[in-house]
This record gives structure tokens, C-alpha cells and sequence, in this order.
């Protein structure tokens, strides 16, 4: 059905990508990571980064993609690293920086970013604050070095 609902909205995966194809199998087969297993959703996030670089590029923009992390850490260990670097090879082959709120997240405990307490997708208000600050950072460290990167 996904294939079919976003037929001209999905970029081909060459045959050849076996540094992708090796993170798609790496991906969890647990939700969300399980979307990053299938060659049409990779397909769907590559025509997305690839049509926000057409629009930005072209105008002289600078876009940033910000991951934020699943709040979630089974038995300790964070199960989606291969979707986040799914998507930052994605950001990163079309031009996009990118921001991984993954290790400033994971410097706290769950509940301290979480908006409620079994809610392991909405960040509340303090995680929030640790994005922004992360995003600040970035801006902040361009403009020291004078250009963009």
C-alpha cells in the first residue's frame, strides 16, 4: 500500500549500495526501526532530501536536519542507531548537515525528556531546550569559523 500511495515520491536504491543495504539489515525489526528494513521507505526519505536540496540549494540556503532520538532504551541499549545513520546518509548524499540529538539526549534519564511517561515519541519541554541548544551550538560554531559547512 505504501508503495503504491507514494509511487512517484520514492527514489530508486541502486543494487550497488551495499554500505546502505548493510544498515537497512541492520535496522531493527521493531517499530520504528522496522520502516528503515524497506527499500521504499528509504526510498521515500531519499526523494525527500533529495527535493528539500533542490529547493534550498538553488537559493543559497543552508538546511540542517535534525534526528531526534526514539525515547527508548530496552535493556539499556538504544535499538535504532541504523535508522539514525540511515537518515544521515541520506541528509549527508544530498547536501544537508545534520544533528544528531542522540548523545545529548542520551546523557539523561528517559523520564527527564520524555512528555509523559510512557510517551517515547513527543520530547517535553526540557528536551526541547537540548535540542535548541544543540542547534544553537551548531549556528554558533559556523559563524566562528566564518563560513558555512
Amino acid at each position: 500500500r505504501f508503495r503504491a500511495d507514494f509511487a512517484d515520491r520514492i527514489d530508486p536504491i541502486g543494487e550497488g549500495e551495499s554500505a546502505l543495504r548493510a544498515l537497512m539489515a541492520r535496522s531493527r525489526d521493531r517499530h520504528p526501526s522496522h520502516w528503515y528494513r524497506d527499500e521504499a521507505r528509504i526510498g521515500r526519505v531519499r526523494f525527500g532530501m533529495r527535493r528539500l536540496a533542490e529547493l534550498a540549494q538553488p537559493r543559497g540556503l543552508v538546511t540542517v536536519v535534525v534526528i531526534f532520538p526514539w525515547l527508548e532504551a530496552p535493556g539499556g541499549a538504544y535499538p535504532h542507531a541504523a535508522a539514525h545513520a540511515i537518515v544521515r546518509a541520506e541528509a549527508e548524499r544530498h547536501g544537508h548537515r545534520v544533528i544528531d540529538l542522540y548523545d545529548a539526549f542520551s546523557a539523561h534519564e528517559l523520564k527527564a525528556l520524555r512528555a509523559e511517561p510512557h510517551d517515547a515519541v513527543h520530547p517535553n519541554a526540557f528536551a526541547h531546550r537540548l535540542a535548541a541548544e544543540q542547534i544553537a551550538n551548531e549556528i554558533l560554531a559556523e559563524h566562528r569559523e566564518g563560513a558555512p559547512r
